[in-house]
């Protein structure tokens, strides 16, 4: 007759279920590389689209600030308005980009580049907002972006080391 075989130590090779812990870790540490791999994401596709906007914008005027209006969001910021003239007709243009303190001072005479197409749409080189912005948002993403590939490779190399080690014991 034979007997039955019942193995009960199946929990002590992962008594508190490490390794679907450790497998639910690599989920985590993907998808805040993802989140923040946006971070670098988002601000390269605005100064991409920034720069295909400046291409569009190729006729060159000099203008005037006639003022800066006020924007109340969070904080209050200021947005230039440009007093321009192109093939005899007068333009007031408020600028994408706002600021605090004001980019330029009312008065001062700035470069900007317009469409041929629609004299409306500016384009202000001596305006770097933008690029601060996507600057310090790339800047940021690209350090977390680094720090959790360190990490993920970190958890990837350490998965097969035991959580504990096995010391042999030797009796004299």
């Amino acid at each position: 007759m034979r007997r039955e075989f019942i193995d009960d130590t199946a929990e002590l090779d992962d008594p508190m279920g490490r390794v679907q812990a450790r497998k639910g870790r690599y989920g985590l540490w993907i998808g805040l590389l993802l989140a923040s791999s946006l971070f670098v994401i988002i601000p390269v596709l605005v100064l991409l689209a920034n720069r295909s906007y400046a291409e569009r914008c190729t006729e060159r005027v000099t203008a005037i600030v006639a003022e800066n209006r006020r924007v109340n969001r969070d904080k209050v910021t200021y947005r230039p308005v440009f007093e321009y003239s192109y093939q005899g007709r007068k333009y007031l243009t408020a600028s994408n980009t706002s600021s605090n303190p004001p980019a330029f001072e009312v008065g001062e005479k700035v470069e900007l580049y317009l469409d041929p197409d629609d004299p409306a749409k500016i384009y202000v080189p001596g305006d770097k907002t933008i690029y601060i912005v996507c600057g310090i948002l790339g800047g940021i993403g690209a350090v977390l972006v680094l720090l959790l590939l360190i990490k993920l490779i970190i958890e990837i190399k350490d998965r097969n080391k035991p959580d504990c080690e096995i010391v042999e014991m030797k009796y004299y």
